[in-house]
């Protein structure tokens, strides 16, 4: 394969364009999980600040109080916030609970909220990894605004067929490995065609990661917008994305309409989740008396693995069943967002079955550990350059980098 440097391009315009204040707001809407990310993450230490303790010992009953309590502080409404882990343990972030409700609860519940400083949580290498990777289990909950659906090939080429697209990827070290893994695979990625001057992306640099190193591909389209969608993908690599980004606003609401009453009539919302959750661990203490909690934690692990492979089903079908019944919208929007300009900073596009053309690496980050990885991944060339000549390589292959900005 060739390896090559490439000469200074021109520098791109400087004209500007500005936004009227109800886009800005719109825009700080669809960035509030990157702000909440913000505020809760430590950059430096990537640690988190949370308080900890174990409810294990709670009777049924007093299971019930306890999300009674959160719920009349209006805890319950910071869910993503609040983890019920195996074993019993309760964790909530420093910055959701006050001294007064934390001192409140501790005298009610007679538990002890030990504030402890931790790097996120370690799980089970999944078939494909992302910085935002979601169990499919975890996706079947409502994400801020919005419930999520799957993208499947199979679902989504029987409504746009093989719609091949030229696409970009930003990535770092880890991410080029996870590139390889999913070539030719049905396993969905985030890719983009236009991005405006003063973003990341239009630098080398990612959104979720170091960047580095670009991808140029070519991949099956699953789904498009003029803006990030905010999809993540789960453990076997699906994407799940919300239903006015597939479907468009009008057809995407109604969507979101039926899923919510679905949700309710087969009752797999996340206060009944909570309910079964505390009942079976209830359940299993009373069956297995005088052990501890660690010889318990795997039995109550098989046992919910059980019912939530049946609620992922659930979810999944009735998403299905009701996508199938806008597959004309669906397939109308995604088509009409391939050839707009991008908004708020990028357009999105996710893709499947991809194959790797040109890669070109920022000559700054020095990533030679990986450069054989990459040239045995690319079809085509692999090019080694600065910021600036990565904009001229971007462009040469149909890439479009926008003069305005939405952050100007």
């Amino acid at each position: 394969m060739a390896e090559f440097h490439i000469d200074e391009p021109r520098e791109i315009g400087k004209k500007k364009d500005r936004l009227s204040s109800r886009e800005k707001n719109m825009i700080k809407l669809m960035r509030v999980e990157e702000l909440l990310k913000k505020k809760f993450f430590n950059e430096a230490s990537l640690s988190i600040p949370n308080y900890k303790s174990n409810i294990g010992h709670f009777s049924a009953k007093k299971l019930l109080q306890f999300r009674d309590f959160l719920s009349k502080h209006k805890l319950m409404q910071l869910r993503d916030f609040i983890i019920f882990s195996h074993g019993g343990r309760f964790t909530i972030h420093k910055s959701s609970i006050t001294p007064k409700i934390k001192k409140d609860m501790e005298k009610k519940f007679n538990i002890k909220l030990k504030l402890v400083r931790e790097n996120t949580i370690k799980e089970a290498p999944a078939k494909f990894q992302s910085v935002h990777t979601t169990s499919a289990f975890d996706s079947t909950f409502d994400k801020f605004y919005a419930r999520y659906v799957p993208l499947t090939t199979k679902f989504m080429q029987s409504i746009l067929g093989k719609e091949r697209v030229s696409v970009f990827h930003v990535s770092g070290r880890e991410g080029a490995k996870n590139i390889g893994r999913i070539v030719g695979k049905k396993s969905a990625l985030s890719t983009f065609t236009k991005v405006d001057k003063g973003e990341k992306l239009a630098k080398g640099k990612g959104i979720q990661t170091e960047g580095g190193i670009v991808f140029q591909l070519e991949g099956s389209l699953l789904v498009s917008s003029t803006r990030d969608m905010q999809t993540h993908p789960d453990k076997t690599g699906r994407r799940w994305v919300s239903p006015t980004y597939l479907a468009g606003k009008g057809a995407g609401e109604k969507m979101q309409k039926e899923l919510e009453k679905g949700v309710k009539a087969l009752k797999i919302d996340r206060d009944t989740w909570f309910e079964i959750d505390w009942e079976l661990r209830d359940k299993v203490r009373e069956k297995n008396k005088g052990k501890d909690w660690t010889d318990l934690e795997p039995i109550i692990k098989k046992e919910l693995g059980f019912v939530k492979r049946n609620w992922i089903k659930k979810y999944i079908d009735l998403c299905y069943k009701i996508v199938s019944k806008y597959e004309k919208q669906i397939k109308r929007h995604i088509l009409s967002q391939k050839n707009k300009a991008s908004e708020f900073g990028w357009n999105e596009f996710i893709v499947n079955q991809i194959e790797v053309k040109d890669v070109f690496i920022l000559e700054r980050e020095n990533y030679k550990d990986v450069r054989d990885v990459l040239e045995k991944l690319a079809t085509g060339t692999l090019t080694i350059g600065s910021p600036a000549q990565y904009r001229k390589w971007f462009k040469d292959r149909g890439g479009i980098i926008n003069d305005s900005s939405w952050r100007d």
